[in-house]
């Protein structure tokens, strides 16, 4: 009896071992998802998706931190937040366009977002860069051009300036929404009683007009607040005219906001569902642990909201029909997202983030990986 359960184990043992290998592998990958949720069906409204089976391609490697990408007339522009360079990406390689020398990277502050606005004006278009200085993070306005294949940017005018910075909390999202105004999400800058003080740029989503100027029909005449009692909105994005945020929370709640204006989204006196449902407050969408998501980028495509997860090293899908649940793709297969992006040829972007100081760096980080979202 013991001489079969001896010769048993010895070849048990090399299968459990075999296994605990293979589970620690695909563990490391992060397929979670596949192993567990994405082997099954997907919820029927999530279907249309074929992320599950997309194979990623590799656009770019062995980028140092960057944070934001943009295409402008052909070309991709990527930024890094540490460096203060933007570079034009030519078939994996990049090459410097411009050095912004007021760039002051401290902490997470730095190059943290850009955005074109086309114009009908034939020399040139508007690039908006939101960046950390020495005494605060300010919205910038260039020319940007394009002539026989060059990228030029230049004549750099401050639009708005003042906006308090710390090593942390800074803001940088910058979008142009379907009205023609420049929105910018800004961090509370270590200070949550900035997100209430309406007197304060912090903690805010603003909208201004090109020149900076507070859009006519914001809710304080005068004023270019949009929304307020935000921590550290990341990132912003429309499906229509409904406008979505992604956002930060401290310990224990991120968000997905719908962002409507003149509402308060009530940090600090809440994070996350207000659950004594007071009316002050405008409550989340959704709500995730922070170790399980950190959602950083957004972007809306074919009736979905796809959202960069830092934390949770993920792509959320959240069906723009069926706003109180989600999906989760590529758990830990690429470290830290920090965006997703539309690419002229409809294929989903992901910035990976793993250069930032908070993740584990590989080999090639960090990348920009292109998938499909769509069959």
């Amino acid at each position: 009896m013991i001489r079969r359960i001896k010769i048993s184990l010895i070849f048990l043992l090399p299968v459990l071992l075999i296994s605990v290998i293979v589970f620690m592998f695909l563990w490391e990958r992060g397929p979670l998802d596949s192993v567990f949720g994405q082997s099954k069906k997907l919820p029927i409204y999530y279907r249309r998706l074929s992320l599950n089976k997309s194979r990623p391609k590799v656009i770019a490697k062995n980028l140092n931190t960057p944070w934001s990408v943009i295409f402008y007339k052909g070309s991709t522009l990527v930024d890094s937040r540490d460096r203060g360079h933007i570079y034009q990406l030519n078939k994996g390689k990049t090459s410097s366009i411009i050095k912004i020398a007021q760039v002051d990277h401290q902490g997470e502050g730095g190059l943290l977002g850009l955005a074109v606005a086309y114009r009908s004006h034939p020399d040139y278009d508007y690039l908006f860069a939101y960046y950390t200085t020495e005494k605060d993070n300010r919205v910038v306005r260039y020319h940007i051009s394009k002539q026989k294949g060059k990228i030029r940017i230049n004549d750099p005018q401050p639009i708005v300036t003042g906006i308090d910075f710390n090593s942390y909390h800074n803001g940088g999202g910058l979008a142009i929404g379907p009205d023609g105004h420049l929105y910018i999400s800004t961090g509370d800058a270590g200070d949550p009683s900035h997100a209430q003080d309406l007197h304060s740029l912090n903690g805010k989503i603003l909208r201004v007009d090109f020149n900076g100027r507070p859009a006519a029909k914001n809710p304080i005449k005068g004023s270019p607040i949009f929304s307020y009692g935000h921590r550290n909105v990341q990132g912003m994005t429309w499906a229509g005219q409904r406008m979505f945020a992604s956002e930060f929370g401290q310990d224990t709640w991120d968000e997905l906001n719908q962002i409507e204006v003149g509402k308060n989204y009530g940090w600090p006196i809440h994070e996350g569902i207000d659950r004594n449902s007071s009316s002050a407050y405008t409550d989340p969408l959704q709500q995730w642990h922070t170790n399980a998501a950190s959602p950083s980028g957004i972007v809306y495509d074919r009736g979905f909201l796809f959202i960069a997860n830092l934390r949770g090293q993920s792509l959320r899908a959240v069906n723009i029909d069926h706003l109180n649940d989600s999906y989760v793709f590529y758990r830990r297969r690429f470290g830290r997202i920090r965006k997703v992006i539309i690419a002229p040829n409809k294929d989903l972007w992901l910035v990976t983030s793993n250069t930032d100081g908070n993740g584990n760096p590989k080999k090639g980080d960090d990348r920009i990986i292109s998938i499909k979202a769509f069959s």
